[in-house]
């Protein structure tokens, strides 16, 4: 199963798209890059889909004069509308979807992660099918995605095993909360000592059941336990508490704040990975206490104006102060503060908008008791799906409820497309829509981003690096060769293969990305031009790995056409341990074209082959395997291989015997001549034994093609 892992920073968000923008405009700069995507820059409609309930024989076959669209302040008078409306209600989706498994873990509690994980292994057998793929991706202090988009549910709930037992996927912050909670609650009951004296003596009457009678008794406490809990004496004078609770609940603020902004901002660098991927695209969010306004509950706290935290809010005109005072004089909304969790959730929502994503909060730790805390995540929830035209499910939703409500959503949409110049760009607009029809209803998400250009180029570069996107041509292969072993590490051959740019003044800018566990590494990027047409680009990286998976990502994009390529490549290398191992075998053909590896440039080389291409039988061809020593081993390795294929073609090498030396490994190379195979499948083996002990096997099947008749024949064929 693919699995990436990166450490996302808090607030880099936007300079990580600009900066994928630009990082392929030079020859020698490097830069991140990803799989699976082949898109084309061109005409450039606005777009957003709408949901429309009621009696699907009416909602399915609507037109445009059945609908009334603001974008902005204008209405519009022309669109498009792309129905995906089945009149059969029996159909979960007309189109396949991409749901995207988000799961917070710095904002899940303890129960809510252990439900989130049940529910989801009931859904995604009824969400993914009919080509529906599925991502799963855990954010704790760590981002780390465990599947790729795949339609394999085996691979997805594969992928949701791990999760659950990832111990670096857990994360005790709501703990962490309650906690904090608990201490602000008793440091506002301990002001200073006079206070707390005169509350005993205040009390202390009162706490003796029966001198009034036991209910009265039970009334007056009660009353004067909420009188301590609002900051006030008994007598009812409030009491303003001491400086270092105020400061105390000043940290915790910006504390919870700087989580959720962290948080926040790796939500809207997964969107901008989708942005090349089809709608419907269902960001499904399991989240407990995720709040736009985070740490705002601890200021609520304390008494009345006791903590005023004033903060610059950027206006579409200028900017201004606003405060956010305690207890009831508490500034609830901050909705274009640049520098905290209010900023990165309209952030959220603006990609979410320019991406047209559809956010299914979850829930999932079920019923709580109700307080402000409480309130603020459900009410984040709930407008993060309003937002964004998705549906919220709070408190603990069954999960056939919520995988019925989200097939129904995506059953019955209509796609909106209009004319989007004379719009801003990169910036929301407000969207309306209306539906005529007896009872009829129209959902969609309150605003539209129209992207730029460099927008565009960002998103789609982010979605290759991010593999996100399934590849729709053989326009690239990537592979890697183990070629050595040295200070611990394997080396390994990285080698990217693209066709000849489409213009003889084009070229190909390559570069990638090296993944494993919790850290990445740049491939270098370099520009690739050639005067000659049809021979292929080929670019080339010695990189070192270390034993375990690695995920080789490969981006190229053709200058001329702005076509974006991608591919993901997924490696183990072995540990090597006591036993010989043997790596997988590579095999080789010649081939005229542009090699660059570091700052040398060749016109030709030898590219890989991988099992489902097929051989020339009229090149040579190479083998190439890397032998290990096991750790404690001694003495030398005899290595034979042999050559099985159809018919007669059966073909030994010469045996070859290795003698340890300082590498812990060795290559073992074979060359066919040309014109030695024929058309058909063959096998090659490689045995390693040490005296009449088999110590290791392993082999590589390939296919050779019929050879190609001679040109002159060809011309009379064709008479």
């Amino acid at each position: 199963m693919a699995m990436h892992n990166a450490i996302a920073r808090a607030c880099g968000c936007v300079a990580l798209c600009a900066a994928l923008t630009f990082a392929l405009a030079g020859t020698d700069e490097r830069t991140p890059k990803n799989p699976g995507l082949v898109e084309k820059a061109g005409a450039h409609l606005g777009q957003f889909d709408v949901t429309v309930t009621g009696p699907r024989d009416a909602a399915s076959r609507l037109t445009p004069g059945d609908f009334e669209v603001q974008v902005g302040k204008l209405w519009l008078t022309t669109f498009q509308l792309d129905p995906m409306c089945a009149a059969d209600t029996s159909h979960a989706t007309t189109r396949p979807a991409s749901y995207l498994f988000y799961f917070d873990q710095r904002h899940l509690t303890q129960v809510g992660r252990r439900r989130a994980i049940e529910v989801l292994r009931e859904m995604v057998p009824r969400l993914i099918v009919d080509g529906s793929r599925g991502m799963v991706v855990s954010n704790a202090k760590t981002l780390r995605v465990y599947t790729t988009f795949t339609s394999r549910t085996e691979v997805i709930l594969r992928a949701i095993a791990e999760l659950e037992h990832d111990p670096d996927q857990v994360d005790s912050s709501p703990l962490l909360e309650e906690m904090r909670v608990a201490e602000v609650q008793a440091a506002i009951g301990k002001n200073d000592v006079s206070t707390e004296e005169e509350r005993r003596q205040d009390a202390c009457p009162h706490l003796m059941i029966g001198v009034k009678g036991e209910e009265e008794s039970r009334q007056t406490n009660s009353a004067n336990l909420e009188r301590m809990r609002r900051g006030e004496s008994l007598s009812g004078q409030q009491v303003a508490p001491s400086l270092p609770t105020v400061l105390l609940v000043k940290q915790y603020n910006q504390d919870e704040m700087a989580v959720a902004r962290e948080g926040l901002c790796r939500i809207a660098s997964m969107l901008r990975r989708l942005g090349g991927i089809e709608a419907p695209k269902v960001f499904l969010y399991f989240a407990d206490t995720m709040r736009r306004n985070a740490g705002e509950h601890f200021v609520r706290m304390l008494p009345g104006g006791a903590l005023v935290i004033s903060r610059n809010i950027r206006g579409g005109f200028g900017s201004h102060i606003e405060q956010t005072m305690s207890a009831s004089d508490a500034f609830v909304s901050h909705r274009s503060e640049s520098g905290g969790s209010e900023g990165a959730y309209e952030n959220v929502l603006a990609e979410a908008a320019a991406q047209n994503v559809r956010f299914y909060p979850v829930q999932a730790e079920g019923l709580d008791f109700s307080s402000d805390r409480v309130r603020d995540a459900q009410d984040t929830l709930a407008s993060l799906a309003a937002e964004s035209g998705g549906k919220a499910f709070l408190n603990g939703v069954p999960a056939d409820r919520m995988t019925r409500d989200i097939l129904g959503d995506l059953s019955c949409r209509y796609l909106l497309s209009f004319d989007p110049a004379g719009f801003p760009e990169d910036r929301p607009l407000p969207v309306r829509v209306r539906v005529h029809g007896k009872k009829l209803s129209a959902q969609a998400g309150s605003q539209i981003v129209i992207q730029s250009e460099a927008a565009r180029r960002a998103s789609r570069l982010l979605a290759a690096f991010s593999g996100t996107n399934k590849s729709a041509t053989n326009a690239i292969s990537a592979t890697v060769i183990p070629t050595g072993y040295a200070d611990g590490a394997f080396t390994g051959l990285v080698q990217v293969v693209v066709p000849s740019p489409s213009d003889t003044t084009g070229s190909w800018e390559i570069g990638g990305n090296v993944v494993s566990g919790n850290s990445s590494r740049e491939l270098p990027t370099r520009t690739i031009a050639t005067n000659v047409s049809g021979v292929p680009v080929v670019f080339e990286s010695e990189e070192k790995f270390h034993s375990g998976r690695h995920e080789v990502i490969a981006v190229a994009r053709e200058t001329s056409t702005d076509t974006i390529v991608s591919q993901v490549v997924e490696v183990t290398w072995p540990e090597i341990s006591d036993s010989t191992t043997i790596l997988p075998i590579t095999v080789f053909q010649p081939a005229r074209g542009a090699f660059v590896r570091g700052n040398v440039t060749r016109a030709q080389g030898s590219i890989v082959r991988t099992e489902s291409q097929q051989l020339r039988p009229d090149a040579p061809t190479a083998l190439v395997a890397l032998v290990c020593w096991g750790e404690e081993q001694k003495g030398k390795l005899h290595i034979e291989r042999a050559l099985h294929g159809d018919a007669e073609s059966n073909l030994s090498f010469p045996a070859i015997d290795l003698e340890r030396e300082k590498d812990r490994c060795e290559q073992v190379r074979d060359m066919i001549p040309a014109r030695t195979m024929g058309a058909g499948q063959f096998r090659y083996s490689i045995v390693v034994s040490q005296g009449t002990e088999e110590l290791a096997r392993t082999e590589r099947s390939f296919s050779v093609q019929a050879t190609p008749p001679p040109p002159q024949l060809l011309q009379s064929a064709l008479k």
